[in-house]
């Protein structure tokens, strides 16, 4: 089955939309401890990123 490209990338933002949310849920389900350590992760990452 042949796509088009903007069928292929309108499927392509979908799917990573629904993995994000995937991501999102599955990130709600961790105890506290864990979503602090990964938020504190995540900010450090950014921070290093842009300096």
């Amino acid at each position: 089955m042949l796509l088009s490209k903007a069928s292929r990338k309108k499927l392509a933002k979908i799917i990573s939309a629904q993995q994000k949310m995937n991501h999102f849920s599955v990130l709600s389900e961790l105890p506290m401890e864990y979503k602090k350590k990964f938020l504190l992760g995540g900010v450090q990452m950014i921070m290093f990123i842009t300096t």
